[in-house]
């Protein structure tokens, strides 16, 4: 039995990487505008929601003779301007990646946008090899809007082609599709959410972390691909003496996502992503998915 652990590890190591290879690959086909070895990346029922909010684009929905919804995807969004991803962190759970990034756009007209985001890649086998089956791309679209609107007439100018492009590759349907990341969604709340969530940790106050939870059936993923846990347990999680930090918080349709990172105490401490999953009616946390980074 002990014979077989290391196997059993470096087999897992290796999974880990193919992975996360996979998942850096994406970005690295953007940055060429290698648009035919992008779209093979995905499964065939890939999905996209980029940003979480909007309408996500499902790979084998269009219609008979339609480009691949992905495809106009990459037209619309990908094929006239620049794309580069800087990473901050990476993190790998199962079969999914979460990163911490800054994505540079330099669009058609010279106007640059610097967006902070979360993504979240779901990785499985299909057909003998990994494909990417879900990728979803948690970023603030409203104030990513503000920023290229007050950007001057290069900006202004940029909306419009943006929108133009929007209705040439997607029509009229995309366009509205898109915007109701505009109006959807727990937006700031679920920063003073998980915000409260942190004071109520620190303090230890477990009647303070049940009440941002739902109250039927929430889920706490503390790491994720462990064993599913209540609210009530996360206090678990931090040692004696230990505090909750987060940063970067952002929020995309009814997902807030943040950095946190566990420090002090009696314990080597730990950092990683986390994604809190608000229930529209009661916006209260229905889930929260702890990315834990074992390199830490």
């Amino acid at each position: 039995m002990g014979a077989e652990r290391p196997e059993l590890v470096k087999r897992m190591e290796l999974h880990r990487e193919q992975v996360l290879e996979l998942a850096k690959e994406s970005p690295a086909c953007v940055a060429k505008h290698d648009k035919s070895s992008w779209l093979a990346l995905f499964g065939k029922s890939g999905v996209i929601e980029d940003p979480v909010g909007a309408a996500p684009h499902v790979r084998g929905t269009g219609e008979a003779g339609e480009a691949d919804p992905l495809e106009r995807f990459y037209e619309t969004f990908i094929a006239p301007n620049k794309i580069e991803m800087q990473s901050q962190l990476d993190v790998v759970a199962e079969g999914e990646v979460a990163r911490d990034v800054v994505i540079h756009t330099v669009l058609k007209n010279g106007a640059q946008l610097h967006v902070a985001a979360y993504l979240l890649y779901k990785i499985a086998p299909e057909a003998g090899a990994l494909r990417i089956q879900r990728l979803a791309a948690h970023w603030d679209l409203p104030r990513m809007s503000l920023q290229v609107m007050t950007g001057g007439l290069r900006g202004f100018i940029a909306m419009n082609q943006v929108t133009y492009r929007m209705l040439r590759c997607q029509g009229v349907g995309g366009v509205i599709n898109y915007m109701r990341g505009m109006f959807q969604g727990i937006f700031d709340r679920g920063q003073v959410a998980v915000r409260k969530l942190t004071d109520a940790l620190n303090h230890r106050d477990p009647q303070g972390v049940g009440e941002l939870f739902v109250e039927h059936d929430p889920i706490v993923e503390w790491p994720v691909g462990g064993k599913p846990m209540g609210p009530s347990e996360l206090l678990a999680q931090l040692p004696k003496g230990a505090r909750f930090a987060i940063e970067r918080p952002l929020s995309a349709g009814w997902v807030t996502a943040c950095r946190f990172a566990v420090t002090g105490g009696e314990s080597p401490g730990s950092r990683g992503i986390v994604f809190f999953h608000f229930d529209p009616v009661s916006e209260h946390i229905a889930r929260a998915r702890f990315f834990v980074d074992d390199a830490a």
